[in-house]
């Protein structure tokens, strides 16, 4: 059993050299998109933090720490009119671990149809969608994995494409007080076929830390991210629960090609007994900015 983290991490590494392109040549790129107001809002570095549903998306292994049936929902008022869900489910199944599934949504919203002369011609839209199953569970005390497997749609007017894809984590927990260590791959799959050229999914890899000091209601993150069709990312970010009612956030990601503005995230959320509603907003220079709104309920 200790071997499977070896095993797992062998494999990642040996697959993403096989997935690599130049920055921009991927497609499914909504695939990368994240969801969860908090997780967005604190930088959108959650890796090694992932403890809830939202994990399906994060970091896979952290479903283990799902705790009941849980339900998530995120609508993303995305920037230019586009839009982003994301609807997932995570339970235990007694003691063989958790079990999840995910469906991640994109639309361009309607676009202004030209043609080759510049000539306005009938409106269309674009859309994307991902659909997956998870299953995580506890090799030893500290250490959990998990894994994903999907299918990603992409439809452009009348063209449509196919590709299958698997996601992976661990989940570590150090013996240092508050902290856990995370790391996930993303995207390991087939081509997107549309017309006649196709497209690899966009890889990738994130490295995270996550801390919850002594002072209640705090928690601190970090992530590296690494995609085959970017530059590297820094995420950091924090949170502060007031008298674990109302939570107020913000976090800063690395690498936009939108000017330093661009990288800043905020927002706050409800915490409830059994509920969190969650806001996160994140600029994207003169394209506009995004507005995160999600729901997690515990059941």
């Amino acid at each position: 059993m200790k071997q499977i983290p070896i095993l797992l991490l062998c494999f990642i590494f040996a697959a993403i050299p096989a997935h690599a392109g130049d920055p921009g040549s991927s497609g499914g790129v909504f695939l990368k998109l994240g969801v969860d107001g908090r997780a967005i809002a604190m930088g959108e570095a959650q890796t090694g933090l992932a403890d809830n549903v939202n994990s399906l998306f994060w970091n896979p292994a952290g479903l283990d720490r799902v705790e009941g049936l849980q339900l998530a929902f995120m609508h993303n008022f995305h920037f230019m009119s586009m839009h982003h869900d994301f609807l997932g489910i995570a339970s235990p199944i007694g003691n063989r671990g958790t079990i999840g599934l995910a469906i991640f949504y994109w639309t361009s919203g309607t676009i202004e149809g030209m043609d080759e002369k510049a000539l306005p011609t009938s409106d269309f839209s674009a859309w994307d969608l991902a659909a997956g199953i998870y299953y995580a569970n506890q090799l030893t005390p500290d250490l959990s994995v998990g894994l994903g497997l999907k299918a990603v749609m992409e439809s452009n007017e009348d063209e449509g494409a196919t590709a299958f894809a698997g996601d992976a984590g661990i989940l570590f927990s150090p013996p240092l007080a508050g902290v856990t260590l995370g790391m996930s791959v993303k995207n390991l799959g087939t081509r997107l076929k549309l017309v006649e050229d196709s497209y690899p999914l966009p890889v990738t890899v994130r490295l995270g830390a996550g801390w919850k000091p002594p002072l209640a209601g705090a928690s601190l993150v970090s992530d590296v991210e690494i995609a085959t069709d970017d530059t590297p990312s820094l995420s950091v970010g924090g949170e502060y629960a007031i008298m674990g009612l109302f939570a107020l956030r913000t976090g800063y990601k690395t690498s936009s090609d939108l000017g330093a503005a661009s990288g800043l995230r905020a927002g706050c959320g409800f915490i409830l007994p059994h509920a969190g509603i969650d806001y996160a907003f994140s600029p994207y220079g003169e394209l506009g900015s995004s507005h995160r709104v999600s729901l997690l309920v515990k059941i």
